[in-house]
């Protein structure tokens, strides 16, 4: 079994893999959720995660992009990323089967608690994409703002 969605990612998948076409790959279900779904696809000892996100999980590569890469934070390798309609597809590297999503640990959680303080210390050499549009964009997902309450947010 894979995710139907594969397609505009395949090629990636099968070059971290070398597996010689779709087929023979496993697929392995480890998340559904309703904004996001991950597998693990995997060809003799070679594997990677594939995501697929949309709604407020679509810009996880943009903050791959703009966060992760530049601030060389500790995750998997971002082997690819593609838009397929609404949402955004991910080939990462596989970290493994043990990792803090899974199976949070306190010093996982002291860990990344200790990476975001010194996150928010770092400065920030270009504008920001969270604008005041983006902030009522999201807010505006969940309910509709008060014309008086959207016109503090400029």
């Amino acid at each position: 079994m894979r995710p139907v969605w594969l397609e505009p990612v395949a090629d990636a998948v099968l070059e971290a893999t070398q597996a010689p076409d779709v087929d023979a790959l496993k697929g392995e279900l480890l998340r559904e959720w309703g904004s996001s779904e991950v597998w693990r696809l995997s060809y003799g000892l070679r594997s990677v995660i594939v995501k697929r996100g949309s709604d407020a999980q679509s810009s996880e590569a943009e903050v791959y992009e703009r966060l992760v890469v530049p601030l060389g934070l500790p995750a998997p390798e971002l082997i690819r990323s593609a838009r397929a309609d609404d949402a955004v597809l991910l080939v990462l590297a596989d970290v493994g089967r043990v990792n803090l999503e899974q199976e949070p640990t306190i010093d996982g959680f002291l860990a990344a608690a200790e990476l975001l303080a010194s996150m928010h210390a770092e400065p920030v050499e270009e504008p920001s994409g969270f604008t005041p549009e983006r902030l009522v964009d999201l807010v505006e997902r969940i309910e509709p703002m008060e014309p008086d309450l959207r016109e503090t947010c400029w």
